[in-house]
Parts: structure tokens; C-alpha cells; sequence
């Protein structure tokens, strides 16, 4: 089990679903482009989405697939280390 899956297995069920409809969106380049994500400030490939209390941040590789590196709940620390 992978960092991802264990973070994921901590968040309630209501909350869990909804990050599992964003992050199968993101695997799908033109849905991806509807997810409004951001590229964070500061960073050449970082980009982050919002989904309910949680961002998710994730980079896009060259082959335009995109890896997720961090699933947060939204507060004062989120953006922190990042």
C-alpha cells in the first residue's frame, strides 16, 4: 500500500468518493481541463485542484499523464512544504 492509498483509507466514505470522481477525471487529459486545477506559484510542474475540503496536487509527466503527489485537507497548513 502506497502513501496515496493509506491517506485515502483515513478520509470518511462521503469525502472519499468525491476524490475518487476527481482523481479518475484527472487521468483523462480533457476532463482534466475542466477540474479548474492551478499551477501553484513557485513550482515549474506542480498544480493542485480542489475537491471538497481536500486539494490534490499533481504534476504532469511527458507523457501527459499526471502523477498525484499529495492529497491535503484544506487549512491554515495545507500549501506548507509543497
Amino acid at each position: 500500500m502506497d502513501r496515496i492509498d493509506k491517506l485515502l483509507a483515513r478520509i470518511p466514505k462521503k469525502h472519499r468518493w468525491q476524490l475518487f470522481e476527481t482523481l479518475a477525471c484527472l487521468h483523462n487529459p480533457a476532463c482534466r481541463a475542466l477540474l479548474h486545477a492551478e499551477k501553484l506559484s513557485g513550482s515549474k510542474s506542480l498544480y493542485r485542484t480542489r475537491t471538497g475540503r481536500y486539494r490534490i496536487f499533481f504534476h504532469v509527466n511527458e507523457h501527459d499523464q499526471a502523477i498525484v503527489d499529495d492529497i491535503r485537507p484544506r487549512n491554515e497548513k495545507t500549501y506548507r512544504g509543497i
